[in-house]
Order: structure tokens, then sequence, then C-alpha cells
């Protein structure tokens, strides 16, 4: 997978000190972490970036982002009929 870091700050390095430690890459939660490799990866062992499909999305850098700044998102009340 090529990731692509913006902004002039260099990648961060994932090896055995850094094991657990999480980053940011491209809207991705990329966790550090040691894999084992094998003939059908093509890999050998070693700590490698896990910035798959499971793993969670970046919080936003800013509150440009968000949609509802200012305002207050769209609300539906319903009431509620407690059981007896």
């Amino acid at each position: 997978m090529l990731l692509i870091m913006t902004g002039g700050m260099p990648a961060p390095q994932c090896s055995a000190t850094s094991t657990g430690q999480v980053a940011c890459m491209d809207g991705r939660l990329c966790r550090c972490g040691f894999e084992r490799g094998g003939s059908i990866t093509g890999q050998p062992d070693g700590h490698r970036w896990d910035c798959g499909a499971l793993r969670p999305d970046c919080a936003p850098q800013s509150a440009a982002t968000d949609p509802f700044k200012g305002r207050n998102p769209p609300m539906t009340l319903v009431p509620v009929v407690p059981l007896r």
C-alpha cells in the first residue's frame, strides 16, 4: 500500500521501540506492530504500519471540517413510553 504524506513532515518510523504507537496517515489511524512474513506475501518478518480497512479513521484536524459548525445538527424527537 502506497501512503503519501503531505505537509512536509517526515514519515514516522515503525520499529521495535515504537511498537504499539499510532499515527495518522492519509486519514487512517495506523498502528505500528510486528508482522510475520511469508511466501504468500513475499515479505520478511518485521515491524510494519497496519493501516488496513479495519483501522479507524483519524479525528478531524480542525473545526473547519465540521459541517455543523455554528449551528445545531438536525434532530428528531421520539416520544418514549415507559414500560410497566
